[in-house]
């Protein structure tokens, strides 16, 4: 641990009660390898080559309770901001076999849930679930693969499988009950 991750070490602790759930998460997160930033520092201050490399960009932003949001940035140049605003929501983004990929995720609400993988390079994905028990899992395989998802409203599901040669999707869907599959390959 150098001078300036001693520093920082310090710096989250001297927090006010209400933020020492997300702190400690900070802390854990950092020292399984992972980055974390929650307003106290930027992506690049936490980054480092004990999680797959340089080049990354992470950001992890959570208010309300029992939220939980992890990313997994296996190779350089990866991009994840996830984001979420309620209580009990679920958010996790794995990049990994190439470069260049993106994430852009939301949810606000209570218990909603996300799953995205990205493996190979270039890739871009926005997601932005509002309302209560939504889940959407995403996988975009190959190269290039670009997609939209927004769901407004409860109880909503998206299933998209998105392969090496499938064009760029948006999906909307508001309402409730809702439910969408879709395998491109």
């Amino acid at each position: 641990m150098n001078e300036d991750d001693e520093g920082r070490a310090r710096a989250l602790w001297r927090v006010p009660p209400l933020r020492k759930a997300w702190v400690r998460t900070a802390v854990l997160a950092w020292l399984a390898g992972c980055v974390l930033a929650a307003g106290l520092a930027s992506a690049n201050d936490l980054a480092g080559p004990e999680f797959g490399g340089s080049g990354h960009g992470a950001s992890i932003s959570q208010y309300g309770q029992l939220n939980m949001a992890s990313i997994d940035q296996r190779e350089p140049g990866q991009f994840a901001r996830l984001a979420q605003d309620g209580l009990g929501n679920r958010l996790e983004a794995w990049q990994s076999g190439g470069q260049g990929n993106m994430v852009h995720a939301s949810q606000a609400g209570t218990n909603n849930a996300a799953m995205i993988t990205q493996s190979g390079s270039w890739h871009e994905l926005t997601l932005d679930q509002r309302g209560d028990a939504n889940i959407a899992n995403v996988a975009q395989h190959g190269a290039g693969r670009v997609a939209l998802i927004e769901q407004f409203g409860n109880s909503n599901r998206v299933d998209l499988v998105q392969g090496p040669s499938s064009p760029a999707i948006a999906l909307r869907q508001y309402g409730d009950n809702n439910v969408a599959t879709l395998i491109q390959y």
